[in-house]
């Protein structure tokens, strides 16, 4: 039982301040009345300073109080067990790829920074703290004797605007739950410092004989495996390639696509090879990162088709088949590729550009893309087939609107430094300005009349 020492009633019975014969110390303790409360908020003042401490139950009361008013509940809850609130409730809307990157950015660097913190201590300064520390993980922190799993020493700036963007989830969560009055101000960290204008840079693509040289190279490559084992692995790598080339899907929505997902752009009861179709129709799952959505491939993906088919020893293309197009051994979608498809590239001589950016398994999307803008594709209608946004296409692919208005620019500057003709003004109404010179002519005739007189 708490036995009251020095003990000071305020506001009328609702602050009570008092020390604790039961702790160690002279610390004063505040129990607070709040309205519409029934249990007592006790807290201490981490003060053996009456003043101080009265101070600081005055302004505890008046902050619960104020939390109350807006309907804000008044235990306080860390940022771990917020975040455990936020994964079950967004279960369902979040697709499996999404709750992957929450779950996993979460247990290595939110909860072991933030984790016991309570979420309302949570302010600019300690975000600001975190970018430090998230920035010097792996090189000089916590993760320094760890292997990173596939994560770059210093994070790419790309890297830090995703786990923002993630946190900004988490907190506004909070205070749609009331764990929170407002929100914290999570500016965007930039390394380096100062604010910097942003750069857009150009996604590593193929250009066509590029794309000629990779696709003559894998024909080779895919035939001479040492074993009939390796020939299909390469069979299915090599489709996997043409695949994203003819489609533009993201790898993330290519691996959880089924045979049934894709179909002839005609409809029919059967695929067969003697009547070739000029465009498919994909249906992207909704467990991908953008949802579901219908994509288009271009008619050699039946090439892609075909070879994958081939490496798991089909006859033919199963299209009413629930089964996975590029399964791992054990028929679930496949998860290490990022390595492996810019290894082909590599052995191509093709894994870096004329700028020395490494290719990517990305870059046959942005390719697809490019060469889309390059035919002259309407952006609305790619974007909404690429699952992404017209701004986005525009900000990263503005190079090919050149290419695709050449001629009309080219006609624009003929006609710029074509010379302006006279103007065409009709004869019965030319203004007559001869008289205007009458008197000129004149004088000029007397003094070459004189000269002649002389002479």
């Amino acid at each position: 039982m708490t036995t009251y020492k020095n003990l000071t009633v305020l506001f009328d019975g609702a602050i009570r301040l008092y020390q604790d014969d039961d702790l160690k110390g002279e610390v004063w303790q505040c129990r607070l009345r709040l309205p519409g409360v029934k249990a007592p908020y006790i807290r201490s003042t981490k003060t053996t300073n009456y003043d101080e401490a009265r101070r600081f139950a005055e302004k505890l009361f008046h902050e619960k109080c104020y939390e109350l008013e807006r309907g804000i509940p008044i235990g306080e809850k860390s940022f771990e067990a917020v975040h455990k609130l936020f994964m079950k409730d967004r279960e369902e809307s979040l697709s499996v790829h999404r709750r992957k990157l929450h779950k996993g950015t979460a247990d290595r660097y939110f909860i072991p920074f933030f984790g016991d913190r309570s979420i309302k201590s949570i302010d600019e300064g300690v975000i600001q703290d975190y970018w430090v520390w998230r920035i010097s993980y792996w090189k000089s922190g916590p993760g320094k004797d760890k292997k990173a799993p596939n994560a770059a020493l210093v994070p790419a700036q790309k890297t830090l605007d995703m786990e923002r963007s993630m946190l900004n989830q988490v907190f506004k969560y909070a205070k749609t739950k009331k764990f929170i009055a407002q929100l914290p101000l999570l500016d965007r960290w930039e390394q380096g410092g100062a604010k910097k204008a942003k750069v857009i840079v150009r996604r590593p693509a193929f250009n066509p004989e590029e794309m000629e040289k990779l696709i003559g190279f894998m024909e080779t490559w895919a035939n001479e495996g040492p074993t009939i084992r390796h020939c299909r692995q390469r069979q299915s790598i090599q489709a996997m390639i043409l695949f994203f080339y003819y489609s533009g899907l993201r790898p993330n929505e290519l691996f959880q696509l089924r045979w049934c997902d894709v179909r002839p752009r005609e409809p029919r009861e059967q695929w067969d090879a003697s009547e070739p179709t000029d465009g498919w129709i994909i249906s992207v799952p909704e467990t991908t990162k953008t949802g579901f959505r219908k994509a288009f491939g271009l008619a050699n993906l039946e090439k892609a088709l075909t070879l994958s088919a081939k490496a798991q020893g089909m006859s033919g293309l199963p299209l009413a088949s629930e089964a996975l197009i590029f399964p791992n051994e054990d028929g679930e979608p496949r998860k290490w590729w990022e390595k492996t498809i810019p290894g082909v590239f590599e052995k191509a001589g093709l894994l870096l550009n004329s700028y020395r950016q490494k290719r990517t398994t990305y870059s046959l999307r942005h390719t697809f893309i490019t060469e889309r803008l390059l035919n002259g594709v309407d952006v609305y209608r790619l974007a909404q087939a690429c699952g992404t946004d017209v701004t986005y296409i525009r900000r990263h692919y503005d190079h090919t609107e050149t290419e695709v208005h050449l001629d009309e620019l080219i006609k624009m500057k003929a006609k710029k430094d074509k010379p302006l003709p006279p103007p065409n003004i009709p004869q019965d109404h030319s203004p007559n300005f001869n008289h205007m010179f009458d008197d000129v002519d004149d004088a000029e005739a007397a003094e070459e009349a004189d000269e002649v007189v002389s002479t």
